[in-house]
C-alpha cells in the first residue's frame, strides 16, 4: 500500500508541474520566435523572419497536429502575427489555427487565426492585436478533416512583428501667431491598415479605449467608412471627434490634455495623450483702478498681457483709446476695455468723484 500511495503522489506532482491556471500545459517546450521590430505598417508586411515546421497528418482520424513556440516583446507593441501554409501532398478540407497565449498554460488568448474552408493551394492570413511587454507563448496547428486517407504534409511559416507603441502616434502642437488656438499635428505608423483617428479632451486611460462615454464606437451592422453612418450617435459619445481619413491634425482652443485613439481595420485601438500649451485665454491684467470703485483722486491706468500672452491689441477709455499710465482725474463715469491679440478683454467700469 506504501508502495502505491508513493506511486500515486509521485504521480500527482507531476501532474502538478503541467498544471497552470487549472489547464494542463500543452507543450514540453517552445521554440522561439525572434520578433522583427519594425517603424510602419509597410515594413510589417514585409518582415520574413519565420520559423517552419513540416506535419504528417493522417486525414482517415481528422488528427490535429500541433507546434509550439514563443515570443518575447521588450515592449508595449502593436503586434502582426503572420502565418503561411504551404502543401506538399494532398488537398483536403484544412482547418488552420495559430493562438496566441500570455501565459505558459494556455488559457489567456490574446490573439486568434483561424480559417477554415476547401483549399487546393497555398494559404495566407495574420491577426493583429496592441500587446503589453511580456513573453507569449504560441499554439500552431493543422486539422485534416477529411476522409479519403491520402494524408497532407503542410509547411508552415510563422512570423511576428512589433512596432513598438511608442512609435505608433507622434504628437507635436504649435500655438497660432495670435494665440488664439493650437494645432496639433498627428503623424501615425499604421499607414494602410488605420481605419480612423479620434480626439477627445482631457487624459482618458486605456482601460478605457473602447468606452463609448468617451469615444464614438463602431456599430456591427456598419462596415462603410467614415460619413456613411459608420459609427454610433448617442448622447453618451459626447466629446469624441472623427478626423478626416486624410487629416493629419486637428485644433483646439483651450489649453490642456487630449487624447488621441488609433484604430485599425481589425478594431485594434490605441491611445496617447499630448498637453497643449501657448493658446492665450486670459485676459490682460489691469492697475490702478478695480471694477466698480469710486475714486476721489487722480488715478494712473496701467495694463499689460502676462508673460506668454500674446499682447495688447487696444484699450479704449469710454471708446477712446489711450496707452498704459495714463492719468485720470476729470469726475465722471468711466469704462475702460483692455482687449489682447488672442480677442481676450477686461472690462472695468469706475468713476472719479473728488
Amino acid at each position: 500500500m506504501r508502495k502505491i500511495a508513493k506511486i500515486l503522489l509521485c504521480m500527482l506532482a507531476v501532474l502538478a508541474l503541467y498544471a497552470i491556471g487549472g489547464q494542463t500545459v500543452k507543450a514540453a517546450s517552445y521554440e522561439e520566435i525572434t520578433v522583427d521590430y519594425v517603424t510602419n505598417y509597410s515594413a510589417m508586411e514585409n518582415a520574413e523572419h519565420m520559423i517552419r515546421s513540416n506535419f504528417q497528418i493522417e486525414s482517415s482520424d481528422n488528427n490535429k497536429k500541433s507546434q509550439y513556440a514563443q515570443f518575447t516583446l521588450k515592449s508595449d507593441s502593436y503586434v502582426k502575427v503572420m502565418s503561411t501554409y504551404e502543401y506538399t501532398k494532398g488537398s483536403t478540407y484544412v482547418t488552420k489555427e495559430v493562438k496566441v497565449f500570455s501565459n505558459v498554460g494556455m488559457s489567456a488568448k490574446k490573439m486568434e487565426i483561424v480559417w477554415n474552408w476547401w483549399d487546393d493551394k497555398d494559404s495566407y492570413a495574420y491577426a493583429t492585436a496592441f500587446l503589453p511587454a511580456g513573453t507569449y507563448y504560441m499554439e500552431i496547428s493543422v486539422r485534416d478533416a477529411s476522409t479519403s486517407g491520402v494524408g497532407l504534409t503542410a509547411n508552415i511559416r510563422t512570423s511576428v512583428a512589433a512596432i513598438p507603441c511608442s512609435q505608433l502616434l507622434k504628437l507635436s502642437s504649435t500655438a497660432n501667431k495670435n494665440r488664439t488656438n493650437a494645432t496639433v499635428k498627428v503623424a501615425q505608423t499604421l499607414g494602410s491598415n488605420k481605419l480612423d483617428m479620434q480626439y477627445c479632451a482631457g487624459s482618458i486611460g486605456m482601460e478605457n479605449v473602447n468606452n463609448g462615454v468617451y469615444w464614438k464606437v463602431l456599430r456591427d451592422d456598419f462596415q462603410g467608412r467614415v460619413g456613411n453612418n459608420r459609427y454610433e450617435e448617442n448622447t453618451l459619445q459626447s466629446s469624441s471627434k472623427l478626423l478626416a481619413d486624410t487629416a493629419t491634425s486637428f485644433s483646439v482652443k483651450q489649453n490642456g490634455i487630449y487624447t488621441i485613439r488609433i484604430t485599425d481595420h481589425q478594431g485594434n485601438a490605441y491611445l496617447k495623450t499630448i498637453s497643449v500649451q501657448g493658446v492665450d485665454t486670459k485676459a490682460p491684467t489691469v492697475t490702478g483702478v478695480k471694477n466698480n470703485r469710486t475714486y476721489k483722486k487722480t488715478v494712473t491706468i496701467k495694463f499689460k498681457d502676462e508673460k506668454g500672452g500674446s499682447g495688447i491689441r487696444k484699450a479704449t477709455l469710454n471708446n477712446k483709446r489711450i496707452k498704459s499710465s495714463k492719468k485720470v482725474s476729470k469726475n465722471g463715469f468711466y469704462t475702460l476695455k483692455v482687449t489682447d491679440k488672442a480677442g481676450n478683454t477686461r472690462t472695468i467700469k469706475f468713476k472719479i468723484k473728488k
